[in-house]
């Protein structure tokens, strides 16, 4: 992409084009139960460069507003995390743009490892540019390689700034930034649509079998722990390396979210005899599987027969008076649920012993199927709605890998 570079573009390295604050080390002790000043924390930064203060949000004092006036985000500003996991790297120097509502009354504060990118030369460069260059898989892959390849990536401040930024003439700019928007537009519009799927069977589950927590319908419950058998996991040997050649897909909680997972959705494939002689073992389909450990909270259910690793749990043999995708959707209630109680202190969500000790509604199980298949149906229609967002989001890497070639007119 920097070679051959089209006449009167140019490369400048990061540092040239603008400034970098990082943000404060803020102590676990600094945190409080409510407050109208947010620590923002590469959490905050989702996978797919959206800002999301409300995500596993930490309250700090407000007097810290003041006190750490130097740390305060503004809406618009440009933050990028600076460590993530090798492994996947989602969040890595992605810059993504602080979004608060004029109406509220919050302030946000930087914490340690989340940087800001800030007074930028706009004489040289758009700021929109910028973002949309630095998103590109080129800087996430020159980010990658200073990481050296390890399981976790730090970038220091030089790290971040060494980065090199192609520079076409400011009208090329606002060319690739015009289409490159309407692309992306396209994108966060079928997204939300995918979202809205999953708001209406959310609100489809309380219209039928009502809060499950509070059970006002009166239906009978019993412990969690008692309508399954339940199996951990385990990690085989990396001592073995033999045993990651296999065909028995193993998951980690990476894996987890979305209702249904299969091979596809596996980290890596093992041999027998690496379960053989491991804590792993094989779940049968049509099971739940749930993290409990790093990714608690997050559900699937299994459409082929996998592993797992001892960050989850796994409900086999599950009674004949559950529905597995009714599990799935209470499941994720009583999660978000705990999750909505916790402020301050770190989030568990759901642990393994917690959720054997669940009072499980068991509405009839008719209704379950029913609803069931009401799931099952708008499951169609969203995979054909993710096939378009596929399409979209093809359409929109090709235009990108043009763009920067100063192939747009």
């Amino acid at each position: 992409m920097i070679n051959n570079l089209p006449n009167g573009w140019k490369v400048e390295k990061l540092e040239k084009l603008c400034s970098f604050i990082n943000g404060f080390a803020f102590k676990s002790s600094d945190y409080v139960d409510n407050s109208n000043t947010v620590s923002i924390r590469m959490s905050n930064i989702r996978p797919n460069a959206s800002f999301d203060y409300t995500h596993n949000i930490r309250y700090l004092p407000d007097n810290f507003a003041e006190k750490y006036s130097q740390y305060i985000l503004k809406d618009g500003d440009i933050i990028v995390a600076m460590t993530d996991m090798g492994q996947t790297m989602n969040i890595l120097g992605v810059p993504t743009i602080v979004r608060k509502d004029i109406n509220q009354n919050i302030n946000f504060l930087l914490n340690q490892r989340v940087g800001k990118l800030f007074n930028f030369d706009k004489d040289i460069v758009l700021v929109d540019y910028i973002k949309l260059f630095m998103a590109t898989d080129y800087i996430h892959n020159f980010y990658k390689q200073l990481g050296g390849g390890g399981l976790q990536i730090n970038l220091s401040k030089k790290d971040l700034l060494s980065a090199p930024i192609l520079i076409p003439p400011f009208q090329q700019q606002e060319k690739i930034v015009k289409v490159l928007d309407l692309t992306s537009n396209l994108i966060e519009k079928q997204k939300e649509l995918l979202k809205k799927y999953d708001l209406f069977l959310k609100s489809k589950f309380i219209e039928m079998f009502g809060d499950p927590i509070k059970n006002p319908m009166g239906w009978e419950t019993e412990k969690l722990g008692k309508l399954a058998d339940w199996k951990g996991g385990g990690t085989p040997s990396r001592k073995k390396p033999e045993y990651f050649d296999g065909d028995i897909p193993w998951i980690t909680t990476i894996s987890l979210g979305k209702i249904y997972i299969n091979e596809e959705d596996a980290v890596e494939f093992i041999t027998n005899e690496a379960v053989d002689n491991s804590a792993t073992k094989i779940i049968p389909k049509n099971s739940i599987i749930i993290g409990t450990r790093v990714g608690v909270g997050k559900v699937s259910i299994n459409k082929s027969e996998l592993c797992t690793n001892q960050d989850i749990m796994s409900m086999t043999n599950i009674s004949t008076n559950l529905s597995n995708i009714f599990l799935y959707f209470f499941i994720n209630y009583y999660n978000d649920f705990l999750k909505s109680q916790q402020r301050g202190a770190t989030i568990q969500g759901i642990t393994g012993p917690v959720l054997k000790d669940l009072d499980t509604i068991l509405p009839p199980i008719e209704l379950q199927n029913k609803f069931a298949s009401i799931v099952e149906k708008i499951e169609t229609i969203k995979e054909k709605e993710n096939q378009k967002l596929k399409q979209l989001e093809d359409l929109h890497y090709s235009l990108m890998q043009k763009a920067f070639k100063g192939e747009i007119q």
